[in-house]
């Protein structure tokens, strides 16, 4: 490749403007106090698909789903579960996810605005985390229907 052509890409980068948009911190922190820590890996996979990443889109699934797993099973310990308030677990994953985005992802994000992309607004954040609240409660309730602890 000639210099010429490096500088033309590069000239052309500089005027690439982002066609999807992409959550922001406080959206994924919001999103993830309403709907759980699953929302906010669905938020930070989704800017992953933004930035054409799928590899970290994978790990950013895998990472999500082990770390509620775990976190949900370590809160779940009987000591544990009279000493800490039941919302203390699911406090802890979207602060862990807000960090994650800000160390992964803010960089990303304020270049995509930077650019002209645009971001998604808290109300869509706070939809997408109660789409995801329900969701989450329908598969609760049809597990436990399912298994008899709710009478049909």
């Amino acid at each position: 490749m000639n210099p010429d052509s490096q500088s033309e890409e590069q000239h052309l980068e500089d005027f690439y403007i982002p066609t999807r948009k992409m959550y922001t911190g406080n959206g994924v922190l919001l999103g993830s106090i309403i709907g759980g820590p699953l929302v906010g890996t669905y938020m930070i996979a989704e800017n992953f698909k933004t930035l054409k990443e799928p590899r970290l889109v994978t790990q950013s699934w895998v990472i999500g789903v082990l770390t509620t797993i775990a976190i949900g099973l370590f809160f779940s310990l009987p000591a544990l579960e009279e000493v800490v308030p039941v919302f203390v677990p699911s406090l802890l994953l979207a602060i862990g996810a807000r960090q994650a985005f800000a160390y992964f992802q803010q960089a990303s994000v304020d270049t995509h605005s930077a650019n002209g992309g645009q971001v998604f607004s808290n109300a869509r954040s706070a939809l997408v985390g109660l789409a995801g609240f329900a969701i989450q409660m329908a598969l609760m309730i049809a597990i436990l229907s399912f298994s008899g602890e709710i009478p049909a």
